[in-house]
């Protein structure tokens, strides 16, 4: 009985087992063997004593916005150890750190111009692309462009750590015959680990809390996500996966995998032409762009990144003056996506021989700031040795890149005298003598790969591409007899400018260019297909400069400066059915024919 008493005092059934099966009262109380009901019935009372567990509590609906960064933080860091441990396994192994990877490419003559190499395998989508796996450490040394003339550079291959991480996606077909192809949760969020380290830390497209909590949600199911969600974890996945096909670590499946991706968010589009204006729908069209422009086929990109301007312009992100109810910190990612959309729109209008999709006279919103609070845009070396914001240069560049345009396509120009003319263009190329005074352009080829992480120096790559590209531009029009309405970077405008000196002026961007385009694999891979123009027309001054100076005094050395851009051009044009790529290809061939026989 005592027993009984303490017991009493918890959580505890006090009927007796017969009583409590037929759910009735039980009036068994103590110095009684016996309750009044099995008295009656001469049935066995007894208790066995059983204590009832606390109800739990129920989870709300909607966790807190600290509570899922911090899940997305944890399962982050779960799928990031097996990979570090492996990667220190390897390191110790070996006894000391892996030196960077720097691929080369075989030399001209290692093939034949007529032997196009074949095509990947496509996916759904008319542009494929294969990734950059590491070459076979059998292939012979290749010229490498640096400051010494001796120096040579080989491909070191280094195999991939070995990780458990399945980035691989499962495709499932909806109801409406629809197709879903997504990775496991493990793979999509180390992809996205991935994604915010390697692009958007340069190029800030999302606002890392919110690309976060949409994945949480779509991978979860907390609420109803729509379409333009998927869209837009499958535009974010697909990035990360060109990135990593430029890498050692990169495979076959990563270009393909956002080839799928691709094809599945290209299947969306007529319902997100018919969403609202909205900033996710605005990214999501950059996002395409992105992919878009990084495949084989990359022309239809420049469309979506005027559809993302035209929905930035419905949002009124540009007005300056707007009292708008939403937070300062949405304002400003407002800001960054409409920096990243314009700076694109820009050097891709440079390169296609037409106008902006809106005048560099009507932004009224203010640069992005050179020394961001988020670090947003910025490029720090591995040693700390420089940092740049090359969000913010690579703004302050396309405002440039579009006044030339502007000023190049309008009517106007060919009224004014001459003299008048020329302070005009004598302008703008100070102009970015100025900007180019705050970019690292003293940093050899060799100190970019030593200081920059891979992801860091394709960003670098590109912007170097916009360089070159606005200065052959630029310095090729300054004569009043090179004035002509043919697209400068076309097969036509290229062949206008090898005749002339002032073109073959930017002869030493255009071997810096080339070395740096060397610095990345040799493959189709993403950063070429986003910068063939550049490419074309670097290739175009070297050559040019050698054919008309075969006697020069490095003019046989410098012959190899040509040769990473001619491998390209020779690869990705056996991928690619575009007629004008293959017109570069053919003219910068001839070219390199020329200059052979001019050194012999």
């Amino acid at each position: 009985m005592e027993q009984l008493r303490e017991l009493s005092k918890g959580n505890v059934v006090q009927s007796c087992d017969l009583c409590r099966v037929k759910k009735r009262r039980c009036d068994l109380k103590e110095g009684v063997k016996r309750c009044s009901s099995c008295t009656k019935s001469k049935s066995v009372c007894q208790i066995t004593h059983v204590t009832k567990p606390r109800e739990k509590k129920k989870k709300k609906q909607i966790e807190g916005l600290e509570g899922r960064l911090k899940s997305l933080e944890d399962l982050i860091r779960t799928s990031l150890a097996p990979a570090q441990a492996a990667t220190k396994t390897i390191e110790e192994s070996d006894g000391r750190t892996q030196p960077s990877v720097t691929p080369s490419v075989p030399s001209v003559e290692g093939f034949s111009f007529n032997n196009p190499l074949a095509a990947r395998s496509e996916l759904g989508v008319d542009s494929s692309l294969s990734t950059s796996t590491a070459l076979s450490s059998s292939e012979p040394q290749v010229d490498y462009w640096s400051e010494s003339a001796d120096q040579q550079m080989q491909l070191n291959q280094h195999d991939p750590p070995p990780t458990n991480i399945d980035l691989q996606p499962t495709t499932r077909v909806r109801d409406n015959n629809k197709k879903c192809s997504l990775p496991p949760a493990e793979g999509a969020f180390f992809l996205l680990q991935e994604y915010l380290e390697d692009f958007n830390a340069a190029t800030p497209l999302f606002d890392r809390v919110t690309i976060s909590t949409l994945f949480e949600d779509c991978y979860n199911g907390r609420s109803v996500v729509s379409v333009i969600s998927w869209v837009a974890l499958k535009l974010v996945l697909a990035i990360a996966h060109r990135l990593r096909a430029m890498s050692p670590l990169g495979v076959k499946q990563d270009s393909e995998n956002a080839e799928l991706y691709l094809e599945e968010c290209v299947v969306e589009l007529h319902i997100l032409m018919m969403e609202r204006p909205s900033l996710l729908l605005c990214q999501c069209y950059i996002g395409m762009a992105v992919v878009i422009s990084t495949s084989s086929n990359p022309k239809p990109a420049a469309m979506f990144v005027s559809m993302a301007l035209r929905v930035a312009q419905d949002l009124r992100i540009n007005d300056s003056s707007l009292n708008s109810p939403i937070s300062p910190r949405e304002r400003l990612q407002q800001q960054r996506v409409f920096w990243v959309a314009y700076s694109m729109d820009a050097d891709w209008s440079l390169r296609a021989g037409r106008t902006p999709s809106l005048s560099p006279n009507l932004i009224t919103i203010d640069l992005p700031a050179s020394e961001d609070p988020d670090g947003a845009g910025e490029i720090c070396a591995i040693g700390g040795e420089f940092r740049i914001n090359v969000f913010r240069l690579r703004a302050e560049l396309a405002l440039i890149q579009a006044e030339i345009m502007e000023k190049l396509q309008s009517p106007d120009v060919s009224k004014k005298p001459a003299f008048d003319g020329d302070i005009m263009w004598h302008t703008l190329a100070l102009k970015l003598d100025g900007w180019r005074k705050q970019w690292p352009g003293n940093l050899t080829v060799e100190q970019l790969q030593q200081y920059l992480h891979r992801s860091d120096l394709v960003h670098m790559i590109a912007v170097e591409a916009a360089i070159f590209s606005t200065l052959y531009l630029l310095v090729a029009y300054l004569a009043p007899d090179t004035r002509t309405k043919t697209r400068p970077f076309s097969p036509e405008g290229l062949l206008e400018q090898l005749t002339r000196p002032q073109a073959q002026s930017t002869y030493h961007d255009a071997k810096r260019f080339a070395g740096l385009l060397a610095s990345v694999p040799g493959e189709d891979v993403a950063i070429k297909w986003q910068t063939m123009e550049a490419i074309a027309a670097a290739i175009t001054v070297i050559l040019s400069y050698i054919v008309n100076r075969p006697d020069g005094e490095n003019s046989k050395s410098d012959l190899r400066f040509a040769r990473p851009g001619m491998y390209t051009l020779n690869q990705l044009c056996s991928i690619s059915k575009d007629s004008d790529f293959a017109a570069l290809k053919t003219i910068c061939v001839d070219l390199y024919l020329r200059a052979e026989r001019a050194l012999q």
